[in-house]
C-alpha cells in the first residue's frame, strides 16, 4: 500500500476537505482507506478554533469508508503542533476510527504511515 500526499496552503475549509475526501473515496486505482500524509506546514493555524475543528470532524464522519486508515499531519511550529494536538484529542473523543498523528518532520510522518501495524498479522 502506498501513501496519498495532500498539501494545504494557507487555509482549508470544511467544504474543501469534503471535496478532497469525496475524490479519495470515489477514485479508481487506490484504496478508499489509503494512508494519507497531510502537509499542513503552509496552513494558518491562527484561524483554527474549536468550532472549525468540530466542522472538520463532522466532514470526516461523513466518509466512514476511510475506515481505520492512518493520517499523518505535518506541521512547522510548536504553536501548530499544539493546535493539532487539540484536534487529535477532539477526533478521539468523537470516536473517529482513523489513527491520526502529528509530526514536525516530513520523513518521520512517511515512516509512520508505512509501518505495519503489529496487530494486522502482517
Amino acid at each position: 500500500m502506498g501513501i496519498l500526499y495532500a498539501t494545504v496552503k494557507e487555509q482549508l475549509t470544511p467544504a474543501e476537505l469534503s471535496s478532497v475526501l469525496e475524490k479519495i473515496t470515489s477514485a479508481k486505482g487506490y484504496l478508499k482507506n489509503v494512508p494519507t500524509l497531510w502537509d499542513m506546514r503552509g496552513f494558518d493555524f491562527n484561524s483554527l478554533d474549536r468550532e472549525l475543528e468540530m466542522r472538520f470532524i463532522e466532514v470526516r464522519k461523513r466518509y466512514p469508508e476511510r475506515g481505520e486508515t492512518k493520517l499523518a499531519i505535518i506541521v512547522s511550529s510548536d504553536f501548530a503542533y499544539g493546535m493539532f494536538r487539540m484536534y487529535e484529542l477532539l477526533s478521539i473523543s468523537q470516536d473517529l476510527p482513523q489513527q491520526i498523528m502529528g509530526f514536525r518532520n516530513y520523513d518521520e510522518g512517511e515512516k509512520w504511515l508505512l509501518e505495519t501495524d503489529p496487530s494486522d498479522g502482517k
